[in-house]
Formats: C-alpha cells, sequence, structure tokens
C-alpha cells in the first residue's frame, strides 16, 4: 500500500496526506507522548541557550530532508 501511495505525483501524495492527518480527527496524543515532546523540546532549548547546537538555514535544512528522502525512496 505504501509503494502505491510513493508511486503517486507529488500533488496527489500531499493531497492523501492532507486527508489522512485529517481523518485522525481531534485525537488526543496519549499522555506519555505529550510528555515525550515536553522534554525534548525542553532539551533542544537548551543546547540552544548553551550555543551546543548547530543552527542551519531553513533552505538547507530543506535540502538535507529532501535528499534524505530521495534516498529513502530509492530503496524501496
Amino acid at each position: 500500500m505504501l509503494g502505491e501511495a510513493l508511486k503517486l505525483p507529488v500533488e496527489e501524495r500531499a493531497a492523501l496526506a492532507a486527508q489522512l492527518v485529517a481523518s485522525l480527527g481531534d485525537a488526543e496524543p496519549p499522555e506519555e507522548v505529550e510528555r515525550a515532546w515536553a522534554d525534548e523540546i525542553q532539551r533542544r532549548v537548551a543546547k540552544l541557550d548553551a550555543g551546543q547546537a548547530e543552527l542551519v538555514p531553513w533552505e538547507e535544512a530543506r535540502a538535507r530532508i529532501a535528499a534524505r528522502l530521495r534516498l529513502e525512496r530509492s530503496t524501496f
């Protein structure tokens, strides 16, 4: 099923993804997930405040993400 979806054109994949997310409705994530995200956010902010985080421009981050997605798709 995933393989078939990944073969769709970008616009159709985006529409499908939006529909899938919308189908989740107002479901609240489990409390432990919320707690884990809060802990992760605090960890990242602390690294930023301590000057220990590598900041990159959005364009570079986007290019890295796109490259990783292309690599992952090529392994299917």
